[in-house]
């Protein structure tokens, strides 16, 4: 690669100031080294665990480094070789449990032919950018339609003090979910089969609300800002009609008492486009009539 494309060939977005010389010790560094290695280690470990053709092992090789580069990114923010050399351990223990997630969810959706090892990195890699704009730690979270475990799953990995509730309403979705905390022993995760709008007893409950790819904003702030403690927040992850979607939901904002703090931005990896993570605080109680039956909702959105 040209000293300039290094990491333009996976689309990292390098925030901030990288001096030539810092920028030079990690192109010539161990650190590109360890990228190689551990990317190819991941792809041996997903040849392991599944059964794949070539062509997706080498889609494996190609895109381990992508997601070992982009972990570290999303967790300290900064390119420099020393002190990547430094979490060589941590990092490795995280991305191999990342990775594993990757292999469960594909194997998960590979009969519905809409997986790819592609589009299984670039969504952990989604989900891990909200590290970079909010702080989990010490947290009680709840991710609302989680899924295949995104941002829930990788979140939990890589915030072990944070306790996280996945809510999922289909029962295939969420035994997978409760098969992967299993198996990565992730102690600060919790599944619950069931939907936003009929989980009363956890009204009011949670410092943040986090929610991927579910509904359109004026549907998921219903859903979600119940959930919500007086105070707290509702982190929704958004593609890019987002702010189309923010002007669409003005009067559930105001009606549900809720005020958009942040609308971070960011550049997605592998040119998938930009993510709006928009960050709502709930400044009053919400009244007891929302979320009203989804019916309702569905049929007259606020």
């Amino acid at each position: 690669f040209k000293e300039d494309e290094v990491f333009k060939v996976h689309h990292f977005p390098l925030k901030g100031s990288i001096g030539n010389s810092d920028y030079k010790s990690f192109k010539c560094g161990v650190g590109v080294v360890y990228f190689a290695l551990v990317g190819t280690l991941i792809a041996l470990l997903y040849s392991f665990a599944s059964k794949i053709c070539l062509s997706e092992l080498f889609v494996a090789i190609a895109y381990g480094p992508a997601l070992f580069g982009g972990v570290y990114y999303v967790m300290t923010g900064v390119y420099s070789s020393e002190v990547f050399i430094l979490s060589i351990p941590t990092m490795f223990m995280t991305v191999v449990l990342l990775y594993i997630h990757t292999v469960m969810d594909y194997e998960f959706d590979i009969n519905e032919g809409k997986a790819t090892i592609a589009n299984r990195f670039n969504s952990q890699l989604d989900s891990l950018i909200v590290l970079k704009h909010v702080d989990f730690s010490s947290k009680k979270v709840i991710d609302v339609g989680s899924g295949g475990g995104f941002p829930g799953i990788p979140l939990s990995i890589l915030c072990p003090n944070t306790s996280f509730t996945l809510l999922e309403p289909i029962g295939k979705k969420a035994n997978f979910l409760k098969s992967v905390q299993q198996k990565l022993n992730l102690n600060n995760v919790t599944v619950i089969q069931g939907r936003a709008e009929e989980l009363t007893s956890y009204r009011e409950s949670f410092d943040l609300v986090i929610s991927r790819a579910v509904s359109y904003l004026n549907i998921l702030l219903e859903l979600c800002v119940p959930l919500c403690k007086l105070g707290g927040y509702v982190l929704a992850m958004k593609g890019e009609r987002a702010n189309e979607e923010i002007k669409d939901s003005h009067n559930a904002i105001n009606i549900l008492n809720v005020s958009l703090e942040h609308n971070f931005i960011d550049e997605l990896p592998c040119e998938e486009g930009k993510r709006y993570n928009l960050l709502f605080k709930k400044n009053k109680i919400t009244n007891i009539k929302y979320p009203r039956n989804y019916s309702q909702i569905k049929k007259k959105p606020l």
